[in-house]
């Protein structure tokens, strides 16, 4: 990116403050997994995805051209919805005024007063106008804010009938608000209270981040996951339960000493996935590899143990699950390999396991 094209997107010129033109490289850096060494080392196709507001767009725009002529993964943008100021949709909320807001270290009162004294009202000025006439919901602003911050649908649809209809009056309709308000700040607070000057070193320390977390409660809602430290992080060397031999096997494959080395033919199709999620909850380690370099089958993926071939996610997890000792991952009393199933089925939809893609069958297609 040369000096005319900064000046081309953001309208620059020769006066700018050079601060101008050193931002927008700034703002692009952090869209590239490799700038993140200590999480995704040298990777360079991590897709990345940027909640932002519409007016970041020039920089992310710039950044997917950039992205082009380096060969990495473009990035792409969602755009947020506009949240605004206290005294309306045209004004932005700003620290150095501390009406145009709501701060999570407000109190109730001040909560109170701010939304009564300054939230913009699309209502009618006199009770009787508003009964007839109704509000302006696209700029009544305790409205806007209650598509925010009120979780009943029913109810938000309910207040927007009424409101626009002239059933409710604005002080109604700010009380709610109000409600939600304290409710939330004060919930927010409570949990603030528990975070202590040691988590917040934890959090901004640079350290290693597990895409996939060794344990994760039951994400049925169940029992959770068992949270034996003992069965942590490496491959069991010479594991005293005995896995079950795979289907065609003479005798049971002992558990090697080392990583296992999963054979596949792509490494974003659900069974690599599945292997992956079931090898991060169990602290059994695994090396993805090609399947043109290893074993010969048909199958998406292979665990080549000994003598003997383990094919498909079903029969890999399950075999994982075995060897590490893990054999109740949904709090049932026998481990069955219908349940190692449902589990990544449950696990695939609700984690972002470190692969490329995932195959979409729906579609057709793979997509990141």
């Amino acid at each position: 990116m040369n000096y005319n094209q900064i000046k081309g997107i953001f309208g620059f010129n020769e006066s700018d403050n050079v601060g101008k033109f050193a931002f927008p490289p700034v703002q692009a850096v952090p869209a590239f997994s490799n700038t993140f060494e200590h999480i995704f080392g040298k990777r360079t196709n991590v897709p990345c995805l940027i909640p932002a507001a519409i007016d970041q767009d020039p920089y992310f725009r710039m950044t997917r051209d950039v992205a082009q002529k380096l060969k990495y993964q473009k990035p792409a943008s969602i755009y947020s919805t506009f949240f605004p100021a206290l005294q309306g949709l045209k004004s932005k909320m700003s620290s150095s005024d501390p009406n145009s807001a709501i701060f999570v270290t407000d109190t109730a009162d001040m909560i109170k007063k701010k939304v009564n004294k300054y939230a913009f009202s699309g209502g009618q000025q006199l009770a009787e106008d508003q009964r007839r006439l109704g509000a302006n919901l696209d700029v009544d602003v305790p409205y806007q804010w209650l598509t925010f911050f009120l979780e009943d649908d029913e109810e938000l649809e309910d207040i927007r009938v009424k409101y626009s209809k002239g059933d409710l009056l604005t002080g109604e309709v700010k009380n709610r608000l109000i409600k939600c308000l304290q409710d939330w700040v004060k919930n927010f607070q409570e949990r603030r209270k528990k975070v202590t000057n040691k988590d917040v070193e934890h959090f901004m320390s640079i350290r290693k981040i597990n895409a996939v977390p060794a344990r994760w409660g039951d994400i049925s809602g169940g029992a959770a996951a068992p949270k034996d430290e003992k069965n942590k992080a490496a491959a069991p060397q010479g594991d005293k339960k005995k896995a079950t031999a795979p289907a065609g096997s003479a005798k049971a494959p002992s558990a090697p000493t080392g990583a296992f080395h999963l054979f596949t033919d792509g490494y974003g199709n659900f069974d690599t996935a599945a292997s992956q999620i079931i090898s991060g909850i169990t602290g059994v380690p695994l090396n993805i590899v090609q399947a043109s370099e290893g074993p010969s089958c048909n199958a998406a993926s292979a665990l080549k143990v000994g003598d003997a071939t383990i094919s498909g996610a079903g029969a890999v997890s399950a075999y994982l699950a075995r060897i590490s000792g893990q054999t109740d991952l949904l709090g049932a009393n026998a481990f069955e390999e219908a349940q190692v199933q449902q589990y990544i089925g449950l696990a695939y939809k609700n984690v972002n396991p470190p692969v490329e893609q995932f195959e979409s069958v729906e579609y057709g297609h793979n997509t990141n």
